[in-house]
């Protein structure tokens, strides 16, 4: 039956029974993507007060509403709109773009010291073609961070099990002076998203 799940519960009563999802409106964010990165922020502390942070695929706003308040700027990026959020530089386009990154970069005053993805691209159902989305997605985050993120600076983003992932990390290592997987607790346990933690790029 379409919209059901194991047990016969459909997908909008188990997201209204989600622990992450009542976390986030008890605590005002606009999506249970924010207590995850609370989470993430808990365990690595990547917030810091003098960050300056590029946020991709910022919409609706979770992220952007975690990150503000604890950093010195942020800017967020998006294809979709996005309502206002508090502290926020918010730039619609696409971030591959030179424009779109241009306006992004003349924004701050300082070099780039975080850069957050918790992108993922739109499912098709079909395996191999969300797999290989996904590591094209994951390749052009990679390669803004190489131009953009400063060194001693830290990259975070959302990753999906797959055979290619290993060979990302791989890719990855010396650039950075460690990488770190971790999946936040708020993460639903049948997901197989995590996060990839790269710190001080080298």
């Amino acid at each position: 039956m379409v919209g059901r799940v194991k047990g016969g519960k459909s997908w909008h009563e188990r997201h209204k029974r989600d622990h992450g999802v009542k976390k986030a409106k008890q605590q005002n964010y606009r999506n249970r993507a924010a207590i995850k990165l609370l989470e993430i922020d808990a365990k690595f502390k990547l917030l810091k007060p003098n960050s300056f942070v590029i946020e991709l695929g910022a919409a609706p706003g979770g992220w952007s509403q975690v990150i503000a308040p604890k950093v010195k700027a942020l800017v967020a990026c998006d294809l979709l709109d996005m309502k206002p959020v508090e502290d926020t530089c918010f730039i619609q386009g696409d971030f591959t773009d030179e424009t779109v990154q241009a306006q992004m970069l003349d924004t701050f005053t300082n070099p780039v010291t975080l850069i957050c993805s918790d992108m993922a691209p739109n499912m098709t159902g079909i395996k191999i073609a969300d797999q290989e989305n996904m590591r094209l997605l994951l390749e052009s985050v990679i390669a803004f961070s190489d131009q953009h993120l400063c060194q001693n600076g830290s990259l975070l983003f959302k990753c999906f099990e797959s055979p290619d992932i290993q060979q990302t990390i791989k890719t990855m290592s010396p650039k950075f002076s460690k990488i770190h997987r971790y999946k936040p607790p708020t993460s639903r346990q049948e997901s197989t998203e995590f996060y990839l933690i790269a710190l001080k790029k080298k």
